[in-house]
Formats: structure tokens, C-alpha cells, sequence
């Protein structure tokens, strides 16, 4: 099967706080999207990688990822306004490669494994769409625009998702599709599937891959990265 890895780094990072994107952030004093990207490339069922990159960071991606090193990035994009928008630019790349499956990984997620990937994309193969997921473990509230609590939602029933998220390639081409003629958006690509009735099967997920959205998740990074040194 081919499956190709479109990873996302092309965020702004406003909540990180630094001058430069937060994928160039040294974690263990290596860049997050060096990180995020080595596990894709470590896969064997990984067969090409596609990288989205800010716009105008497409050269300083190129120069963390060397090609002698990184054999299986493809290309490189510019992302989007939007995530949704910058991972269809990168899905419009893959699909040029006639992948089989597509895995969508946010390169803010630098502690992810080969094992994980490889979970996912197994049960992607078996079900059509598939997400690592962890179980809320605190109580969940929603709450209105005042901030004042109207509902508390049943934990059992409470996922926190993560990425990499991986789905049949002509089922993503197509909820994409959808979403563009609807002018649906959402912050994750498994609300594209689902918000179309596609079941999207959940797997447990890695409490380590966590996403680095500020200076203090690089902390937490820095704390598992030292309980795991080989990474």
C-alpha cells in the first residue's frame, strides 16, 4: 500500500511567543519538525512524505531536512490561511503521488513514535479512517459566553485527539471536497470525514505525543524527551 505522511508546519505560532515559527523551536537541541518528521521517515509503511511549510519558510525547511537524510520528503509546499487549508495543499501534492492513504501529522507534535504511526495507519487499512485518541481523564464542562458552566459532559464518552490522523485517499479528497462546496471548517481533519457520516475508527493514543503550543509544552516536551534519550 501507499501510503504518503503530509506533515503540517505551517502554523504561526502566535500562542508560542517567539520570534521564529515554533517548528524550528530546538527540542533536546534538535528543530520540533526535525522531530516530528524522523518517525515518518523511520517507518516502513511510510513510503513518501510531504512537508507544508509557512509561507516564505519553504528554504529553512529544506535546510533541516536534508535530502541525504530525509530520502522519503518528496516536496515541500507553502501552506494556507487556514490549517484546513494548508493541509489541502499538501494533500493536493500527495495525491499526484496516487497514495493509497494519507497520514495528516501537525509537526507541533515532535514526541511521536514509529509505533503509533504505525497503529494508526494499520487501522486506517482496516476501517477507512483512523485517529490516535486519548481518553479525558478530567471532568468536562461547557460553558457559555459568560463563562459560566451549563453542561457537564460524560467523561466516558470524551476524547482528546491527536495526530497523526489517517484516512483512505480518496475518502479525504473527498471530504474536502465537500467541505469547500459547504464552506465547512473545522480545526482537525477527522471533523471533515465525520461531519460527512464517514465513521472515523478511534485508537488509543500516546499521552508522550503531546502539542507543543507553548513555551511551557516545550518544557513538558523536554521532560519526556529526557525519560527518553534515543529519541
Amino acid at each position: 500500500m501507499n501510503t504518503i505522511a503530509v506533515i503540517v508546519a505551517g502554523g504561526r505560532g502566535e500562542r508560542f511567543g517567539a520570534e521564529a515559527p515554533k517548528q524550528f523551536a530546538l527540542l533536546g537541541g534538535v528543530p520540533l519538525i526535525v522531530r516530528s518528521v524522523r518517525p515518518f521517515e523511520e517507518s516502513d509503511l511510510i513510503k513518501s512524505i510531504v512537508v507544508v511549510a509557512r509561507p516564505g519558510d519553504e528554504n529553512r525547511v529544506r535546510e533541516v531536512l536534508p535530502p541525504a537524510e530525509f530520502t522519503k520528503v518528496a516536496s515541500i509546499v507553502s501552506g494556507g490561511l487556514k490549517r484546513q487549508d494548508s493541509v489541502w495543499n499538501g494533500v493536493e501534492a500527495a495525491l499526484d503521488r496516487r497514495p493509497d492513504y494519507l497520514a495528516i501529522h501537525d509537526a507541533a507534535r515532535p514526541l511521536v513514535t514509529t509505533e503509533l504511526i504505525e497503529k494508526v495507519v494499520r487501522g486506517a487499512m482496516m476501517n477507512r479512517a483512523a485517529i490516535p485518541a486519548l481518553r479525558a481523564r478530567e471532568t468536562v464542562k461547557r460553558a457559555d459566553g459568560a463563562g459560566c458552566i451549563v453542561e457537564t459532559i460524560p467523561r466516558d464518552s470524551v476524547y482528546l485527539a491527536q495526530t497523526p490522523q489517517v484516512f483512505e485517499a480518496s475518502l479525504l479528497r473527498e471530504a474536502f471536497s465537500l467541505a469547500r462546496a459547504e464552506g465547512f471548517s473545522a480545526t482537525d481533519d477527522a471533523s471533515l470525514v465525520e461531519h460527512f457520516g464517514i465513521a472515523v475508527h478511534i485508537l488509543e493514543g500516546d499521552p508522550r505525543n503531546l502539542k507543543v503550543t507553548t513555551p511551557e509544552d516545550l518544557l513538558v516536551a523536554e521532560l519526556l524527551l529526557g525519560q527518553n534519550p534515543v529519541r
